[in-house]
């Protein structure tokens, strides 16, 4: 079947058509926006918006990326200077624009998928065999989390790195003198790109065994391939060693028992064979890790299913290693790829598993299939052809449906939320959509429920507290700013869990009741976390009722605590421009200009200049004319209460002025003075439009459904 006959051109031809193939059935995701982690490590990363920013790239770890990011003690230490190279070359080229950063994650995966065609048909000297596992490589649905989503392109392109390194080894094998360069260039690459090029040896044993000729695994041939593997293998030692003392992945290990660490690892085994074999609920959240007392939980089913698939697993390869040792090799390939990643070595992360990790080991498990499919002989070819084209249908048609998740962030999070009822992310996320949108009540419930299900399902991280400084937000939201007990209530609490200044903090406000005990170690991590967050909501609560100067000192403490946030200079220029600041104002606008972030700046800004412009000419009327301007001034900012308090001393006169009697009710009924708003509407409209009015401004502040 095509065994070394088959000319050059036709397996190009094939390796091209491949490549764009597997490129185009992601492309449902083109039009997704910053997704999870694209906000901090692109979008809010400023070393990674210019090409002139590349020494820290070698100089940083891969999260210390945007100054909220640092602010996390419990990151990721990854040292990733490539992947970071090539998030600012596409942001020099796009100026930005995620369509692009898309597009750069279809063409290396088609260029990875075409490499892994070449590279399989090298190993097993086959054509069609060769294609038709490749084709289920590169259209597998597992694929999709590291193409369809930005930040999933570091397993694409380690694995380039690696596949290039590996034809590198096979030249040099060869004699020909370009490998060794080729080598050693691609696995510098590679150890730029991901930690993953650990498993570089296991790459350039598999081409010794090639250059072989492919001979039955017994002891001598272990030990030429394991010798060939050798410079590479101490070169990954060398790496490690230098990355426990200087860069350890996590600083702060979890501790686990020996018997856990065991359970973990299979189960992880157990749920990596699903994934390859029944790829179905596709997730970024798969296996969540939850604890109990302290100790983490596991699923009994998949590490029973871990056990016998490592246990059947090596049957085979132990089976296959005289009659057909490719299927040994691509079994043990597998298994030094896969073992990374399997939990052998604690990493704390919030998942046991993601399916962006299948995508490298996944190629073992295609030279596993092309050798199998090498046997059947040449009467196969046709029927082997229409497997390729059905399999690469459905595969496809799976990772095009799994790629389209990616396109529309709410809808993202919606189905994982379905997926996981317990997803802290997903929770977080509904929760902001719902404030963003003004639904304080929504976003409270959802709050309520993030905080008991996170004290419950992962006290081990103090993710309550996130939940509850979002249920404050929300609270803020929905409480008029003449509500005075009730802001300083709020005030109160945020100022506790700033500084953790007593052993409970506690709220109660109308209906609402909050409490957050403050001493244990992942609550107070987080709240250190949060205190920037703090801060903030403190400073814009001074400024909305008028208090100024604390506002600014709040303001202070915020900056000092995260010099570089968005949201500091944001909140700054609103502040400033409520106290009537605009130099002030303008000058924070212009540091968050500067300052990459989620943050709006042209929203902000569009704010800011229309108040300014109603200041000035407020300062140039007089009489009614320049009160009214200056209330407007601070409606633009959302300062109702202090609004409403420049024309309150007018009550009497305004009502009896139908051209801005309504607009002075709606001021009063926002600031929270409902007695006079309801007077004013009765002395103007019809008795039944005050109730539809009045409806309509809560409706619009948030405060009604």
């Amino acid at each position: 079947m095509g065994t070394g006959e088959t000319k050059a051109p036709r397996a190009g031809v094939l390796a091209v058509l491949l490549g764009v193939l597997a490129a185009a059935v992601f492309a449902p995701a083109v039009a997704g926006g910053w997704l999870f982690d694209d906000r901090g490590l692109i979008l809010a990363n400023e070393r990674a918006h210019s090409l002139a920013a590349w020494r820290t790239w070698f100089t940083t770890d891969f999260w210390d990326a945007g100054e909220p990011l640092r602010q996390g003690a419990m990151r990721m230490l990854y040292w990733r200077p490539a992947v970071t190279a090539s998030y600012a070359l596409d942001w020099e080229v796009s100026g930005g624009t995620p369509v692009v950063f898309h597009l750069t994650n279809f063409f290396w995966h088609g260029l990875v998928s075409a490499l892994a065609f070449l590279t399989l048909r090298r190993w097993t000297s086959t054509l069609l065999p060769a294609f038709v596992a490749a084709c289920l490589f590169a259209f597998h649905p597992t694929k999709a989390e590291s193409v369809a989503w930005i930040s999933g392109r570091t397993d694409i392109l380690c694995t380039a790195a690696i596949l290039l390194a590996s034809y590198g080894a096979a030249l040099r094998l060869e004699g020909a003198r370009k490998g060794l360069a080729l080598e050693v260039v691609a696995t510098v690459v590679a150890y730029m790109l991901k930690e993953q090029a650990i498993v570089l040896a296991a790459f350039v044993a598999v081409e010794a065994w090639v250059a072989m000729d492919r001979p039955a695994i017994d002891r001598s041939v272990a030990k030429r391939v394991m010798r060939a593997g050798a410079p590479q293998l101490g070169v990954a030692i060398a790496y490690l060693g230098l990355r426990a003392r200087f860069l350890p992945i996590n600083p702060h290990p979890q501790a686990i028992s020996l018997g856990d660490r065991a359970k973990e690892v299979l189960e992880t085994m157990g749920r990596f064979f699903e994934l390859i074999v029944a790829p179905h609920d596709l997730s970024v959240q798969q296996a969540l890790i939850h604890t109990s007392r302290g100790r983490m939980m596991f699923n009994d089913a998949y590490v029973v299913q871990g056990a016998v698939v490592l246990g059947v697993g090596g049957l085979v390869a132990f089976g296959y290693r005289r009659k057909n040792p490719a299927v040994t090799v691509g079994l043990l390939l597998f298994l030094a790829t896969i073992l990374p990643t399997s939990n052998v070595v604690p990493t704390g992360l919030i998942t046991m598993l993601s399916e962006r990790f299948l995508y490298l080991p996944s190629l073992g498990i295609a030279l596993v299939i092309a050798a199998l499919l090498a046997r059947a002989g040449e009467r196969w070819e046709r029927p082997l052809l229409a497997i390729a084209c059905v399999g690469s249908v459905i595969l496809g048609g799976l990772a095009a449906a799994r790629a389209a998740d990616f396109g529309d962030e709410r809808a993202f999070w919606a189905r994982e939320l379905r997926l996981h009822p317990d997803s802290m992310d997903a929770l977080g996320f509904m929760v902001r959509d719902a404030f963003d949108k003004h639904q304080f009540a929504k976003s409270l419930r959802l709050s309520a429920h993030g905080q008991e299900l996170a004290s419950r399902a992962f006290p081990h991280r103090g993710l309550e507290a996130d939940f509850i400084v979002q249920a404050c937000e929300s609270i803020l939201g929905e409480t008029p700013d003449h509500d005075g007990p009730s802001l300083r209530a709020v005030d109160t609490f945020l100022g506790e869990l700033a500084d953790a200044s007593v052993p409970v903090a506690r709220l109660a406000v109308r209906e609402i009741s909050i409490e957050l005990p403050l001493r244990g170690a992942p609550v107070q991590r987080r709240l250190k976390v949060l205190r920037t967050k703090l801060l903030l909501l403190r400073a814009d609560l001074a400024s909305r009722t008028g208090e100024d100067t604390p506002a600014f000192r709040l303001l202070e403490s915020a900056r000092a605590s995260c010099p570089r946030c968005a949201e500091v200079e944001s909140t700054a220029a609103i502040v400033a421009a409520r106290a009537g600041d605009y130099t002030l104002a303008n000058g924070a606008l212009a540091a968050l200009a500067a300052r990459p972030g989620d943050v709006s700046t042209a929203k902000v800004r569009a704010v800011v200049e229309r108040s300014e412009l109603l200041g000035r000419q407020a300062a140039a009327a007089s009489g009614p004319s320049a009160l009214m301007l200056r209330a407007q001034q601070l409606s633009a900012l959302e300062a109702w209460g202090r609004a409403y308090d420049v024309l309150a001393p007018y009550k009497d006169e305004i009502k009896s002025a139908p051209g801005v009697a309504l607009g002075f009710a709606e001021l009063a009924w926002r600031a929270g003075e409902p007695v006079n708003a309801r007077e004013v509407l009765a002395a103007n409209v019809p008795p039944d439009r005050v109730e539809r009015m009045t409806h309509e401004w809560s409706k619009a502040m948030g405060w009604t459904p």
